[in-house]
């Protein structure tokens, strides 16, 4: 969340090792011992049936793959093992009626200090002479921070505080800090946008849909309180003529105009256009080789290195290469076969039906602490989603960890039992009451 993949592994000579992968083998190992109801939840619950059918077609192609590639199949499958990650979550959750409040606490507390550093890191990012030291053991630099990634948890932070979660941990802040906090993490997304667009798009979107479930009070004051600041910040801007020049892009107010009228359809000119086209001409090649008759069912597999099938530049003996599509949907296609892509679009329809759907059950609306955590465990997916549509996030633990967390809390939440009715008045008592604590299904 800090400071992205290329602080994410250990860093032994030639073998990077993701502490995700670590800490997903104790998840296992922890499951073993712990013996948590995954049956149960598999059974019952739709998303992970659907989720379980798509990393079985992948465990598939991977077995058939792993012969002759070896680690470079390992390291293509992340995309898909890192789903392990739900059924792990959601049997934690359903094991300790404690987890996920705690892990919704633990967010809360580290929010403040992630919004500080984003607009550093997304300052430090352009820096020529910390581009010139590289991480340990890799030739990734140190600021090789990704802006889109940033922009996606940036975002996320956004969807939290308006949704005001953190009272499901029993957490709040004052609104005047709140406010602050928004005002900085909006100026972060305004100045990473100048660099990525996808993630310009996604956080767009996510927050959107937010504003769209809060109270109409609540919406006036966040758009008043953010509008003002936003405001202020870009006089100081404008007046000063702040600018910050880049590798490829500065941070201006002139580059954050260009970003935005090309995602909207603008005409495009120079470097932004040269970027699309190059996707364009190779997300078409991909698109059509893994639909030809021969790999529309089986995919290329695990292991190969897409570019080199294609007329896209790649460089042979670069350490870290470009090894995908370049668009995580694309990727699972064109290494899994149309099968897998049919699973995976199936997997986030029956998300956004079934959280939809409890969302709307629910009374009270986002009032209520439990509905707003499912709010934002309902939005959050859709800015991974459209982010790695223009960028292999999801291959990476920085996406793709966190995405299936997301899921794990997601399928606990829908299986919590449901709030009981309210009392009838001069009756007798026709339920209990269901504390933020039972969401584990401990009761």
């Amino acid at each position: 969340m800090f400071f992205d993949r290329s602080f994410a592994y250990l860093h032994v000579p030639g073998t990077p090792v993701f502490l995700g992968e670590i800490v997903l083998g104790i998840g296992v190992l922890e499951a073993v011992r712990s013996r948590p109801p995954l049956v149960y939840l598999v059974a019952t619950s739709p998303l992970f049936k659907v989720l379980l059918v798509f990393m079985g077609l992948c465990v598939a192609r991977f077995l058939v793959d792993v012969p002759e590639y070896q680690l470079d199949a390992v390291r293509d499958s992340s995309i898909w093992y890192y789903g392990a990650f739900a059924f792990l979550v959601a049997g934690a959750a359903r094991c300790d009626p404690t987890f996920v409040t705690r892990l919704v606490g633990w967010y809360w507390q580290v929010l403040p200090w992630f919004l500080l550093w984003a607009p550093l890191a997304v300052v430090l990012g352009q820096s020529e002479a910390l581009g010139a030291i590289n991480v340990p053991d890799s030739s990734t630099p140190i600021n090789s921070f990704k802006n889109g990634d940033i922009q996606v948890h940036v975002a996320l932070a956004v969807a939290f505080m308006w949704l005001g979660a953190g009272r499901f941990a029993g957490r709040r802040r004052p609104r005047h800090i709140e406010a602050l906090l928004a005002v900085i993490a909006m100026l972060t997304l305004l100045m990473a946008s100048t660099q990525n667009r996808g993630g310009l798009l996604a956080g767009a979107v996510l927050l959107a849909v937010v504003l769209g479930y809060l109270p109409a009070g609540r919406r006036r004051w966040v758009v008043v309180s953010l509008t003002s600041g936003l405001v202020v910040a870009v006089m100081l801007v404008l007046l000063l003529d702040l600018r910050l020049q880049g590798e490829r892009r500065d941070i201006s107010l002139q580059q954050l105009a260009t970003n935005v009228s090309s995602v909207v359809g603008d005409q495009e000119a120079g470097e932004l256009s040269s970027t699309v086209k190059w996707r364009q001409e190779y997300w078409k090649q991909v698109f059509s080789d893994s639909l030809s008759e021969e790999n529309a069912l089986r995919g290329l597999g695990f292991g190969p290195l897409l570019p080199s099938r294609y007329e896209v530049p790649v460089v042979a003996d670069n350490p870290q290469p470009l090894r995908n599509a370049h668009n995580s949907h694309l990727t699972i296609l064109a290494r899994v076969g149309a099968p897998a892509i049919v699973l995976w679009a199936l997997l986030w329809l029956t998300w956004f039906a079934l959280l939809a759907n409890w969302v709307r059950r629910r009374p009270g609306g986002v009032r209520d602490p439990e509905t707003a955590v499912g709010v934002w465990l309902l939005v959050a997916p859709l800015a991974f989603l459209i982010n790695s549509f223009f960028d292999p996030m999801l291959e990476g633990p920085q996406g793709g960890i966190w995405l299936f967390t997301l899921v794990g809390l997601g399928a606990a939440l829908l299986r919590a039992p449901r709030p009981a009715p309210p009392d009838r008045p001069g009756g007798p008592p026709t339920g209990g009451v269901r504390t933020s604590g039972d969401i584990g299904g401990g009761r």
